[in-house]
């Protein structure tokens, strides 16, 4: 979505007053989605998600347990709303992050999350919402069980099939 239209209760549905660089700005991001970019964000999230993973297991409280779980939950309620569903799964990778206890990972992630989130829209866009829920699923299960192995497997096999259809798309 653009964001060029602005709904207000009882009134209706307006084109919204925006500067013509920042509409332009959402355009081109939608534009010049290419798949290089996206083989580029998986290969960086294959490097630093798939370690990280083994280490978030090992470290993760209940809390980050319950929050992903509520991440995977909206995740599934939103399937067909692209907004949300997106904004869960990044707040699922970013609770994966945070429950390493790592501050450093934790901090690179929320940068990488903040400056890829067209992307994320552009891999959710390409690959759908399918594997997305199936791997979050078995992952967060992982967590449950704490098995850090197991995770780091299903992250990797995730990422590892995301970029194979990439390669396949080129």
């Amino acid at each position: 979505a653009l964001g060029v239209l602005e709904s207000i209760q009882g009134k209706g549905t307006f084109v919204k007053a925006r500067p013509l660089a920042e509409l332009m700005n959402s355009l081109r991001s939608v534009i010049e989605f290419n798949y290089e970019d996206v083989r580029k964000v998986l290969q960086f999230r294959s490097i630093l998600e798939v370690e990280s993973v083994y280490l978030a297991v090992k470290n993760a409280t209940e809390e980050n347990i319950k929050q992903m779980k509520y991440c995977y939950e909206q995740m599934r309620l939103n399937e067909n709303n692209p907004e949300l569903f997106i904004r869960y799964d990044i707040l699922f990778h970013l609770e994966i992050a945070k429950a390493t206890g790592n501050d450093l990972i934790e901090k690179c992630m929320n940068i990488v999350m903040d400056q890829l989130e067209m992307q994320q829209k552009n891999l959710n866009v390409f690959f759908g919402t399918k594997d997305a829920l199936y791997y979050h699923r078995l992952i967060f299960e992982a967590f449950e069980r704490k098995d850090a192995s197991h995770a780091k497997r299903l992250l990797r096999e995730h990422l590892k099939g995301a970029l194979k259809e990439i390669e396949a798309h080129k």
